[in-house]
């Protein structure tokens, strides 16, 4: 099946492309927000995507301060021994967006809160322009960018069906974030990322080794595909690259559980599918976070210690108590919902009738007790309102009940 590239872009990137390789192209603007203008979006699109719904794979370059708008269309050349190799199957529509500028721009994929609201907007304006399905939406980020997938798994995974992140790494966590929806996490890791003079421990195999064991314990639905030998590069590691797509391209969104904890998300992007925290009561919870121990890291310019000292890195992962609070929702089937809470004094629960059947009444139990059994009439201008929010088409609730919460799990 044929694919041709088309670039969404406010800037002039017809400079920057292989005809041989990546023609036709077109040039579009980003429509759905103004505060995006700028940014330049690249598309890799089957020619007949508009022939049937089809998944949309949000890439996220990896690079740093000094990467170029250009850079995410490395991940799009068609050839084999590229992800376009995949990515050419025409079994999705490809969106490689550029990063958000950033004060910090090596972790420009980890900007809480900033990044979640422009992916919004990157899935919104592929939508708005191709046949996606929106339950359909599949994460994967390389380097960097693993570094934002392996963030984005815990701060904004209702918004995906699966999430693939290569290469990254991670600090302060609560992984029972990513039990949201059940969603797969696939982690790709070359087994030499790190080479002494080469390559600084800047995203150690022991990044993934130890978020696999730390998910694993947090019930996360978590693969590992390492690759002895294999170094940074993700050309060195397509068919891991292919593996896991091959794990997740039939994946739905699943939003049937929802876990949201607080401030690994921060209490002003407290909502997460159809269940939000309202109001916090003191006290903490357990985080994991992820130090170095022994060894030396290095620096791109900085060798000056011995090669076993640079063999010796070792990063441990250890638990540690944060102010925090949490909740674990599960929608049970036949308008029941399920609910258990740490240190919350309000929620509210959203549905619609996909969910519920508005004609019965709506059970809501909150640790263990029931305190909520009556129906709940849908209100439309319930779900503009919190799509004028989330940007989320397939997450549109016109029936809410809000609730203060007592005692606690």
């Amino acid at each position: 099946m044929k694919t041709s590239l088309f670039i969404i872009s406010s800037l002039l990137l017809a400079g920057y492309l292989n005809a041989a390789e990546l023609m036709p192209f077109q040039k579009f603007t980003i429509s759905v927000d103004e505060k995006y203008i700028d940014q330049p979006l690249h598309f890799l699109v089957p020619e007949d995507h508009n022939k049937k719904s089809l998944p949309l794979i949000v890439l996220l370059h990896g690079g740093g301060g000094g990467t170029k708008p250009e850079h995410p269309l490395n991940y799009l050349k068609t050839d084999e021994e590229k992800w376009g190799g995949l990515l050419n199957r025409g079994e999705a529509v490809v969106v490689a967006p550029y990063m958000m500028k950033s004060e910090q721009p090596s972790i420009a994929w980890n900007n809480d809160g900033i990044v979640e609201e422009y992916l919004a907007n990157v899935i919104l304006e592929a939508h708005k322009r191709f046949n996606i399905d929106p339950e359909r939406v599949i994460l994967m980020g390389w380097s960097m960018g693993g570094y934002g997938a392996y963030h984005i798994a815990q701060s904004y995974p209702d918004r995906f069906a699966a999430v693939i992140a290569g290469a990254g790494g991670w600090r302060a966590s609560d992984w029972r974030n990513s039990r949201t929806g059940g969603i797969p996490l696939i982690l790709i890791h070359g087994e030499a990322d790190a080479v002494y003079k080469k390559r600084p421990h800047y995203t150690d195999i022991q990044e993934a080794l130890n978020g696999y064991d730390s998910m694993k314990k947090a019930g996360v639905n978590v693969h590992l595909l390492t690759t002895p030998g294999a170094g940074h590069s993700p050309s060195e590691q397509v068919k891991k690259v292919h593996e896991a797509w091959d794990l997740v391209k039939k994946r739905k969104r699943d939003l049937t559980r929802i876990f949201l904890s607080t401030p690994i998300v921060k209490i002003d992007k407290k909502d997460r599918g159809w269940i939000s925290i309202d109001k916090l009561s003191p006290g903490k919870i357990m985080i994991e976070e992820q130090r170095q121990v022994t060894g030396k890291r290095g620096a791109w310019k900085d060798w000056d210690f011995s090669e076993e000292e640079f063999n010796a890195f070792k990063l441990q992962s250890f638990q540690k108590k944060i102010e925090g609070a949490w909740v674990d929702a599960v929608y049970a089937g036949k308008n029941r919902f399920d609910i258990k809470t740490k240190n919350i004094a309000g929620i509210t629960v959203r549905m619609n009738d996909k969910m519920v059947n508005f004609a019965e009444p709506i059970v809501i139990f909150v640790n263990d007790h029931k305190v909520f059994d009556e129906k709940v009439i849908p209100d439309p201008k319930l779900a503009e309102a919190w799509f004028k929010k989330r940007k989320d088409l397939g997450m549109k609730y016109d029936g809410k009940v809000s609730l203060v919460v007592k005692g606690e799990g």
